[in-house]
């Protein structure tokens, strides 16, 4: 919605922390030219996200140009490919919506203190049944739920910080243009009607993601509590169990749980564990066939942001 917006570029999943970073041999390899040509001809496409950015080959060629003498910083790539995707598409903001930016809340505002930051909160039972259908993602509860606690954790220590705007998918679902509207005032733009069409050109950007085209089509009510028709009542149980009063905070109304289906949380969280070692055996054995070199996310991040979810809040 946001990149239909005429002024607003909105690029793709650059995976700027967790994938391009890991790829830097050095914080000065990009400083010379060469380095940065040899970068971002060799090195940059072994990042597994990058190779779904749309327009990539255009984006690129601009970013060769900006930075022909090379970057101060590493950082100066990532401003560069959202300048370069901004100017293909003629609009002058940019932004981009890599979801595992929530981990790195700090760091982007460091890096760009003028940012202004969205972040769509959703029922969490409708996330892990969203994620379980996913090909690239584990179809077990445990891992889903877990992931989405420590994220969010992370994000209410920045609570009060004036740079974030958060919206609830439902809102959007039920008043898509009053939800616009609101965004449009917190970036200080104009609200377009073309946000409420996006669905008419989103398609064009959709690189190798089948998964994500739904967003060619016009925004409605289907994903809405689609956890009371794909998980168990069993299930339902486990994930509030393991997401506490993360769930209420957001108002929404938790599944009655007696206490037969309590009781059967342990039993349930067991069977979902092992889903989850099972699913990254098969990724393990998948990524051993690819491209030699290629970069994943790192949950190394995930995992420190989940412990300390679970540390007493001072």
């Amino acid at each position: 919605m946001l990149n239909a917006h005429p002024r607003l570029a909105i690029y793709g999943e650059i995976h700027f922390f967790d994938e391009i970073g890991k790829l830097f041999e050095s914080e000065g390899e990009l400083a010379s030219a060469a380095g940065l040509q040899r970068f971002l001809d060799e090195r940059l496409l072994l990042a597994s996200h990058v190779r779904l950015l749309p327009k990539l080959d255009e984006v690129l060629g601009r970013v060769k140009e900006k930075l022909a003498g090379g970057a101060q910083n590493n950082s100066d790539l990532y401003r560069c490919l959202m300048d370069s995707f901004a100017e293909v598409e003629g609009k002058p903001r940019c932004g981009e919506k890599t979801n595992e930016n929530i981990r790195y809340v700090g760091e982007l505002k460091a890096l760009f203190p003028e940012a202004k930051i969205i972040h769509i909160v959703r029922d969490p039972r409708d996330v892990v049944a969203s994620m379980m259908s996913m090909p690239w993602a584990s179809n077990d509860i445990l891992a889903n739920s877990l992931r989405w606690r420590a994220e969010i954790s992370h994000l209410r220590s920045y609570a009060r910080d004036e740079s974030i705007c958060e919206i609830r998918y439902e809102d959007l679902i039920k008043d898509a243009e009053a939800v616009c509207r609101r965004l449009c005032d917190y970036l200080g733009e104009p609200f377009a009607e073309d946000m409420l069409d996006y669905h008419k050109k989103s398609g064009g950007y959709i690189v190798n993601e089948p998964w994500k085209e739904r967003t060619s089509a016009k925004v409605d009510g289907a994903a809405m509590q689609r956890w009371r028709r794909d998980l168990s009542a069993a299930q339902v149980c486990a994930i509030q169990s393991l997401l506490g009063p993360l769930i209420p905070a957001y108002g929404y109304e938790e599944l009655p749980c007696g206490m037969l289906r309590r009781g059967l949380v342990p039993a349930t969280l067991c069977v979902e564990a092992v889903k989850y070692l099972l699913y990254k055996l098969r990724q393990k054995k998948q990524r051993s066939q690819e491209e030699e070199g290629m970069v994943y996310g790192d949950d190394a991040r995930l995992y420190r942001l989940l412990l300390k979810s679970f540390s007493p809040r001072k």
